[in-house]
């Protein structure tokens, strides 16, 4: 059998996040890489020093929760 998400990465929020050969190409490009450096909370960080999360993070996240929802819920499609 094969697996169908067989690349993973840690997070601390939703554990490990489970992603596919053609998701880790689209993370492993130039412009998703870019978001290491965006900071998701603006300038969140000088009243919350603890709050240091990067666009990258979030979008990892997203992808997360985004592949996680059954479908079959989705009453629209």
């Amino acid at each position: 059998m094969v697996d169908a998400y067989p690349h993973r990465v840690r997070d601390p929020i939703h554990g490990f996040i489970h992603f596919s050969e053609e998701e880790r190409r689209i993370i492993d490009s130039r412009e998703f890489q870019r978001l290491r450096f965006v900071g998701q909370l603006a300038l969140t960080y000088y009243v919350y020093p603890s709050a240091m999360h990067t666009r990258f993070e979030h979008s990892l996240g997203v992808m997360e929760m985004a592949t996680s929802v059954p479908l079959r819920n989705i009453s629209w499609l």
